[in-house]
């Protein structure tokens, strides 16, 4: 099994949004140990992890892991579930829980001062497809990028990956899954995006995506992503 990146989501309780990065407050230390803890552990490569800027109740993580046995081994532990427990007091049990497996791993847009924002883009698809299937989409979003992202020069480097599940939730669509290919674009900042989406060649091209076979749905927020490395 190659490298895999752990794509996850904590819902914050309403009104704990202030406070989820700032390591003084409640809420902030038990964050603080959500985004430490995995770095102690074997095999793990590093955290990156932001609030969604559209949806500041919404912290993502991206952990970079060697194997997915060796998150799941963590994620069986005592240790993790004392955390668990941990996140619970500080979590809205009423979100839908959101946790992938991405490969190949997508996280070498973070860090680049130059693009600090990184636009994180799902692309829901139907849950049985198969290899001639995802190489289609591939083929889409290569064209749709060549058209609409690298000729106006907006952005900075573009990461993609699949999930490894056929079951990921779709947004605001209950009982509704699917497979993910998620893509990661860097860029200046969330206007330049917005300035990117107003071109002519953005609006030409959309299509590619918006007419996938099958889309359930396509999700679209924005990380100022910050990084823990291994211990």
């Amino acid at each position: 099994m190659p490298p895999v990146t752990q794509y996850a989501r904590l819902t914050l309780k309403p009104g704990t949004e202030a406070d989820a990065l700032d390591e003084s407050t409640p809420t902030g230390k038990i964050v603080q140990r959500r985004l430490t803890e995995p770095t102690t552990q074997p095999d793990f490569r590093a955290i990156h992890y932001g609030l969604a800027v559209e949806r500041p109740s919404e912290l993502w993580a991206f952990l970079d892991w060697d194997t997915v046995e060796q998150h799941q081994t963590w994620r069986d532990s005592a240790s993790h579930d004392d955390l668990r427990k941990s996140l619970a007091t500080i979590s809205d049990a009423s979100a839908p829980k959101f946790s992938l497996y991405i490969t190949p791993q997508p996280t070498s847009v973070f860090n680049d001062p130059a693009y600090p924002v990184v636009e994180v883009l799902n692309v829901l698809l139907p849950p049985d497809m198969d290899e001639a299937a995802m190489k289609m989409v591939e083929d889409r979003w290569e064209q749709f990028a060549r058209q609409a992202l690298h000729p106006p020069a907006l952005c900075g480097k573009i990461a993609t990956g699949w999930s490894l599940e056929n079951n990921a939730p779709v947004r605001d669509e209950e009982g509704k899954t699917g497979k993910v290919f998620l893509a990661l674009i860097q860029w200046p900042s969330v206007d330049k995006h917005m300035e990117n989406r107003g071109l002519p060649v953005f609006k030409d091209s959309i299509h590619l995506l918006r007419d996938l076979p099958g889309l359930l749905k396509m999700d679209m927020f924005h990380v100022h992503a910050k990084t823990k490395t291994a211990a």
